[in-house]
């Protein structure tokens, strides 16, 4: 992402959370909503809107079984994220949450200005901005990075999912010269060369596999 637009998008959410307080907000202008969208949409590709309201997820124990207690995600932010297909998206509305709160207990406790603030919040959209997704078929099958594995095109290609199935991709060795690329769920397969080593590598390889052929007059 440009360093512009982060700074921008750090801009409006520190200005937004030091603005109001927030146990009393029940509702804020469309400008202000955008404020929070783009900034969870800059690290969540799935986004699709940030909506008032709470959202309830179910406590575990240490085992990861469910307790049957609910709890709220988010305790300080009254607004949730929401995925593509009109879910909960509880991670996403967590890291809100819990950057909202970090940047007023930023200035309330440990007394930073708005420029330090800027410059935390934009380092986060940094750190966590999702690789962006590669096309796979020309059908429309996309490969994205596991969550939280904060890929990058120079990355070595790994832990990866098959976007909007949901399935874990993995690369296996299929024959002398090419691996298959592998969905767990659907399986789809795709084979790449062996030389691909990275995401950049497999964005290149795809676009110009997929890119339109063109027709010489005549032909």
């Amino acid at each position: 992402m440009e360093a512009v637009r982060v700074t921008d998008i750090a801009e409006r959410f520190v200005d937004l959370a030091l603005k109001h307080d927030w146990a009393k907000v029940t509702s804020l202008p469309d400008d202000e909503v955008r404020a929070l969208f783009d900034f969870v949409s800059a690290m969540y590709y799935e986004t699709e809107a940030v909506v008032y309201g709470q959202l309830k997820d179910s406590k575990h124990d240490a085992f990861g079984d469910k307790t049957g207690e609910m709890y709220t995600v988010n305790d300080f932010c009254p607004f949730q994220v929401v995925s593509e297909g009109g879910y909960g998206h509880h991670t996403a509305t967590y890291h809100l949450n819990d950057t909202l709160r970090s940047v007023v207990l930023g200035v309330k406790r440990e007394r930073k200005d708005r420029e330090q603030l800027i410059r935390e919040i934009g380092l986060e959209i940094e750190h966590n901005t999702p690789l962006e997704p590669i096309k796979l078929t020309p059908e429309g099958d996309m490969l994205g990075e596991y969550p939280g594995s904060h890929a990058r095109d120079t990355s070595q290609i790994g832990s990866s999912v098959h976007r909007y199935c949901n399935g874990w991709v993995d690369r296996r060795r299929a024959t002398k010269e090419h691996d298959v690329l592998f969905c767990r769920v659907c399986c789809l397969r795709i084979y790449i060369p062996r030389e691909i080593i990275t995401y950049g590598d497999l964005r290149a390889e795809m676009a110009k596999r997929l890119a339109p052929t063109t027709v010489e007059p005549g032909v």
